[in-house]
């Protein structure tokens, strides 16, 4: 029997990711030595005219319910290379947000100084409240930690930001850390809250955090969350060249780290921008590294109007582009491993299934990441599994990689 193994992307959206471990007979023949067929064994050869080469069905991949002659559109389950099954599950992101607690975050969210006129929050007080509702919404299974800059003591060693404040974990656990760390907590026994009283050494806390990233022991996507309202200040190799180049050099290698960059009113946007393009986290594919128009802009720039909604409103959508579709690549049950050309990736929305092309461009099926370690689904298929709570992704080992033309 086939299962299944239901997990969470958000209260809305329910991803089932099913993997089934197989081992196809010869292409064109099921695992009793027939012709291929649809899933109830009609295709056999023996109808009148099917002698198992109709159109489209002649490389291994089964008509389904499609009637005999019609093109293939997926993959049966229960076909020749469906013998057994692994259960599988999405693989979550590890975010780690490198939190600006610098003196001028203190000041209004109009640019003004603090004390605040009747009716304006401070920057402090909007981006952490911005912060404890993320956390109040996003998925349980999300792995999520916090560290402040600059701690301990103004440090300008990459070193002590190496070391979060709350090191990244699903956040069912460290949720009520990071909110303690936020002053916002309940149960914050031993937890001091950060408030804004240091300087900004934005590079040191930046290549310290991707040192932290690219070591943990985690298979999903490593991303780094750079909140802040201004440019770096104090410490050597602290310039906005350095923070860009940190960025840069978390995108390169293995395991490579995205950076998100978000600037708090205060911020300079071309700065930010350079950052967020050089880091791989872009807010939109289009966007300009080099502009100081923040419409054009590839970082999160939030204004002075509501600094708390729109800071909510961009941590959601870096969380959201996050939580990609991502699977593990299972491990086969003999000794020789998976065969990487063997593997298939079939969809199920609305009652349809379509198995999805194998797309080296990433604009629109699946490819192989970390080191053919995983799966990522890219374009409308990802768009799909992150907005359709019904939708069901099917990885099938065993059959010939399905390429389109």
């Amino acid at each position: 029997m086939l299962s299944t193994l239901r997990s969470p992307l958000s209260s809305a959206v329910a991803l089932c990711a099913l993997v089934a471990i197989t081992g196809c007979s010869a292409p064109g023949t099921d695992k009793n030595g027939n012709p291929f067929g649809g899933n109830d064994g009609g295709e056999d050869g023996s109808v009148p005219g099917d002698d198992g080469s109709v159109p489209g069905d002649d490389t291994g991949f089964v008509l389904g319910d499609t009637a005999v002659g019609q093109p293939d559109t997926h993959i049966e389950l229960d076909a020749a290379c469906a013998s057994s099954s692994y259960n599988g599950v999405r693989i979550p992101p590890n975010i780690l947000l490198i939190f600006d607690q610098s003196g001028s975050m203190s000041d209004c969210a109009d640019g003004s100084f603090s004390p605040c006129s009747a009716g304006v929050p401070d920057k402090w007080t909007s981006a952490t409240k911005a912060l404890s509702a993320l956390l109040a919404a996003a998925p349980a299974d999300i792995n999520i930690g916090i560290k402040f800059f600059g701690t301990p003591s103004d440090s300008c060693n990459d070193a002590d930001y190496a070391k979060p404040d709350v090191p990244i974990g699903p956040l069912a656990t460290t949720r009520n850390p990071i909110d303690c760390w936020l002053g916002l907590g309940t149960s914050c026994s031993g937890i001091t809250p950060a408030t804004p009283q240091t300087l900004t050494e934005m590079a040191p806390a930046l290549r310290g955090g991707i040192t932290y990233l690219k070591g943990i022991k985690a298979d999903g996507p490593r991303i780094a969350i750079l909140i802040t309202d201004g440019d770096p200040t104090s410490c050597s190799n602290n310039a906005i060249s350095d923070v860009i180049t940190a960025a840069g050099n978390g995108l390169s290698g293995t395991p490579k780290v995205i950076t998100y960059a978000i600037g708090v009113p205060g911020s300079t946007i071309k700065n930010l921008s350079q950052v967020a393009a050089a880091g791989g986290g872009k807010r939109t594919p289009t966007c300009t590294a080099n502009t100081t128009n923040a419409n054009l802009a590839c970082h999160y720039q939030i204004g002075t109007g509501n600094v708390q909604a729109d800071l909510l409103k961009a941590l959601n959508d870096i969380t959201g582009k996050a939580l990609s579709c991502v699977f593990k690549v299972p491990a086969s049950s003999g000794d020789a491993g998976v065969d990487l050309g063997a593997v298939n990736v079939n969809l199920t929305t609305g009652g349809t299934t379509t198995t999805l092309g194998k797309d080296t461009s990433h604009t629109s099926g699946w490819d192989y990441t970390d080191g053919n370690t995983t799966i990522t689904l890219y374009g409308p298929a990802c768009n799909t599994v992150l907005t359709d709570g019904t939708s069901k992704v099917d990885i099938i080992l065993g059959c010939p990689t399905k390429i389109p033309q």
